[in-house]
């Protein structure tokens, strides 16, 4: 174990937990040197000599367990500023204090977290990372504006970055890829805190609000996956080109015309062969998901898993539970009645029923066997406002079911088994 000085032990308690990310993230380094007085100067001349973020400067002078004399200050502020005054020279050690902490907590970090799970280890990523990638990406993303519905909200954000930086791969379902408009509301209220005890400490630790997407239509449904596929090439885990054309091929399944006898393709089997694919590319992966000279690795895999039949095979056609309905039959004209002898020309009377029946509703079975009356209005195109109950839904007027098949969830106006 480590024998860090009695400063660095103290200020390691309130480092906050995303450390780990901070100190090699290259845009919370100059960020940060930039929000001192004169930092352009400083952060200028750290960038020559290579110093590019806190891990690198926490070596440049001294060891965590070693500070660094007087006469080494001197010589990096001479490479740094040429001539350095006692100001300059403070904020370089002020710099060089904050690196080392931040080395000292990130390794702390990872001695307390547990080794049995390996999101543990990984942290957020600082504000200034983020909004550096997402500078970067809309360059490289030319026409895509990512605002709205589309951008991803930091939680999605450093769920993605998590696997790259553990390397465990998990499916991401579309209900936790959320926008960052829903995550700004959220966060309106303050945090919920809890008690945590730490090998004998008690610490007060701050529960992350967690925003859920909205996946109800077809639309949102696009939105949530367009969403995590621009987080993921932000974090160059998966670029967007494959990721998109993965997302419109499954769309697209559901607005395909069906054979005869077999039902459209629904949302829930979309579902399921999204995490088939990132299940068996889970499977497959073993290798470090870090890019390669930014590209990221699991281009050609997730490509190649994208016409595997294991995956396609979830948004075939089904058969239909529905048996097909035969044609309706004419209702047989009721039959009348002989007249009296001595009242040869008395006519059958019309009931009310009959009288007041809709025209285009008149050649339809308009009773459901055993159980009452259909809801007229259900079946006219203007349909029915009546508060319904029960199953089959019922209103005061009738069922709601179709006149034609006698079937609940549709009306004679949509019936698929209605002749032509």
């Amino acid at each position: 174990m480590f024998s860090f000085p009695w400063h660095l032990k103290v200020l390691e308690l309130v480092v906050p937990l995303q450390a780990m990310s901070i100190i090699d993230s290259e845009a919370a380094f100059e960020r940060k040197c930039k929000e001192l007085r004169n930092g352009d100067e400083l952060f200028n001349g750290l960038d020559r000599l290579g110093i590019k973020d806190f891990s690198t400067l926490a070596f440049t002078l001294g060891t965590p367990q070693k500070a660094p004399t007087d006469e080494q200050f001197e010589e990096l502020g001479n490479k740094v500023y040429g001539a350095p005054t006692i100001g300059q020279l403070a904020l370089l050690r002020k710099l060089h204090f904050e690196a080392t902490t931040l080395m000292v907590a990130s390794i702390n970090e990872q001695v307390k977290s547990d080794s049995s799970d390996p999101t543990s280890l990984s942290k957020r990523l600082p504000a200034a990372e983020k909004q550096s990638r997402l500078e970067i990406q809309s360059k490289r993303l030319a026409g895509l504006r990512i605002v709205g519905e589309l951008c991803p909200s930091h939680q999605l954000l450093d769920l993605t970055n998590a696997m790259v930086e553990t390397g465990v791969l998990t499916w991401v379902a579309p209900s936790k890829c959320s926008k960052r408009d829903d995550e700004v509301q959220a966060n309106i209220k303050p945090n919920p805190s809890t008690l945590q005890i730490e090998q004998a400490t008690l610490k007060v630790a701050q529960v992350p609000v967690a925003t859920v997407a909205d996946v109800g239509s077809e639309l949102k449904m696009q939105w949530a996956l367009q969403r995590r596929g621009i987080a993921m090439d932000q974090c160059r885990l998966l670029d967007w080109v494959h990721h998109e054309e993965w997302v419109q091929w499954l769309l697209q399944s559901i607005t395909k015309e069906v054979p005869s006898g077999f039902g459209a393709i629904k949302l829930e089997q979309v579902v399921r062969a999204d995490k088939e694919l990132w299940t068996l590319l889970a499977q497959q992966q073993t290798k470090s998901l870090r890019p390669l000279n930014d590209v990221p690795v699991l281009n050609d895999d997730f490509k190649r898993l994208t016409t595997d039949p294991r995956v396609t095979m979830f948004v075939l056609p089904l058969p239909s539970s529905n048996r097909p309905v035969p044609a309706p039959k004419a209702n047989p004209a009721p039959k009348i009645a002989a007249a009296p002898k001595n009242n040869p020309n008395k006519k059958r009377k019309v009931t009310r029923a009959e009288k007041n029946c809709p025209e285009e509703l008149k050649k339809y079975t308009l009773r459901l066997e055993g159980k009452g009356n259909i809801c007229w209005s259900y079946n006219l195109s203007a349909g029915c406002s009546n508060t319904t109950s029960g199953t089959p839904a019922k209103c005061m007027r009738g069922f709601h079911v179709c006149a034609h098949c006698h079937k609940p969830g549709h009306s004679v106006t949509t019936c698929r088994s209605k002749p032509s």
